[in-house]
């Protein structure tokens, strides 16, 4: 079962994120010295990130990679992996691993320790979006590749996503998403008989699964 939790806004939500990350991480570190940590670029995580910048956990032996990333240069205004390098790399979380995202990440240890994705209003997580053109492969729970790339209507550029199974071979998954709107797509995700990309990310969702609310997305 999927645990839901709201916050009375995105400071708290980002709080209680990255203390329960890191918990997961300090576990994975105490049981086998080293941990995996997957997480998303948009707006909503950048508090998440700062907050968990600076948890006090052995970085050094945590290995970081993204769920999607835009086909851009690494330094260019949309990447993601600027994204994680400027909000999340930083402070005591500066000497983590940081893998970019590609077929490459098949040859780190898995499963996944934690996932933290986010999600749009149109149904999308990661860049699993709607009407991708190779979307079909990418939510195929029989898919062997961990990663496609993925043209679509609602994604200005060509994205790399991480697929299904990728995404959900996880100890722990959680979506982080903000205001009223998303709210009412994940619910929507979750009940519809054919449902968007989310809802089939969490009805193949490890048993540590949490979505994350808040009001609003805070100051990024």
């Amino acid at each position: 079962m999927i645990l839901e939790r709201d916050f009375a806004d995105a400071h708290a939500a980002a709080d209680w994120l990255a203390v329960s990350v890191a918990t997961r991480l300090e576990k994975a570190l105490r049981a086998r010295d080293r941990a995996g940590l997957v997480v998303s670029g948009g707006r909503t995580p950048a508090l998440f990130f700062d907050r968990l910048a600076q948890q006090a956990i052995e970085w050094k032996l945590v290995t970081v990679t993204l769920a999607d990333e835009r086909c851009v240069p690494a330094d260019h205004a949309d990447s993601n992996q600027r994204f994680v390098r400027e909000r999340l790399l930083v402070g005591p979380a500066a000497v983590a691993m940081f893998v970019p995202l590609s077929d490459k990440i098949a040859a780190l240890p898995h499963p996944w320790d934690v996932t933290v994705l986010g999600m749009g209003e149109d149904g999308h997580t990661a860049s699993l979006f709607p009407d991708g053109d190779t979307l079909a492969q990418a939510l195929s729970p029989a898919t062997t590749v961990p990663v496609v790339a993925l043209t679509a209507p609602g994604a200005k550029q060509r994205r790399l996503t991480m697929t299904l199974p990728e995404l959900t071979n996880t100890h722990a998954l959680f979506v982080q998403i903000s205001g009223a709107a998303k709210k009412r797509v994940l619910e929507d995700a979750r009940r519809a008989d054919t449902p968007p990309p989310i809802g089939l990310v969490l009805r193949a969702a490890p048993a540590d699964s949490c979505v994350v609310w808040s009001p609003d997305g805070g100051q990024t």
